[in-house]
């Protein structure tokens, strides 16, 4: 028997504009639409969000408590094959840079399409963008690198159809 897995390739993310609602699949599937999808993306790297600890110990016993703290939310770089061209994603990323504007991004995975009526599973959050950077190296194509940072806590929203 296989294992179930979801493939990285096929992974889309738009951005659209902060407030977008973005809770349900028919909400996604109407929010996609006119959103901006940020082309031939190389990598994300991972969507981090993780608690902070405090642990407690007493000098007289091995006993050990822990307490669970705030929030604390992480970034993650969009690699993206460099396009002057490019009027929607990467076009966005830069104008939410130079302006320090927030924007709303799904993440689709691969395991379903994005369509009028059906959504594959998203990873839905509040963006900014703290760094742009153009890469040019000999041998390589042009690369551009957006630092994302994650500015609310990470949905999930199961693949679904309306």
């Amino acid at each position: 028997m296989s294992l179930p897995i979801t493939n990285s390739q096929g992974t889309k993310i738009y951005v659209c504009p902060a407030g977008t609602n973005v809770s349900t699949p028919a909400a996604i599937q109407t929010a996609y639409a006119s959103a901006k999808l940020i082309g031939c993306i190389q990598d994300i790297g991972s969507l981090t969000s993780t608690r902070n600890v405090q642990e407690y110990s007493c000098l007289s016993q091995d006993a050990v408590s822990k307490s669970f703290g705030s929030l604390t939310l992480g970034n993650f770089t969009v690699g993206m094959l460099y396009d002057a061209a490019d009027a929607a994603g990467q076009s966005e990323l830069k104008t939410m840079f130079d302006t320090n504007s927030s924007r709303v991004a799904i993440v689709g995975l691969s395991d379903g399409v994005f369509g009028a009526t059906t959504s594959p599973t998203c990873f839905t959050m509040d963006i900014g963008v703290s760094s742009i950077e153009v890469a040019i190296a000999k041998d390589n194509a042009v690369m551009m690198n957006a630092t994302v940072e994650i500015m609310s806590t990470i949905s999930t929203v199961a693949k679904d159809a309306i």
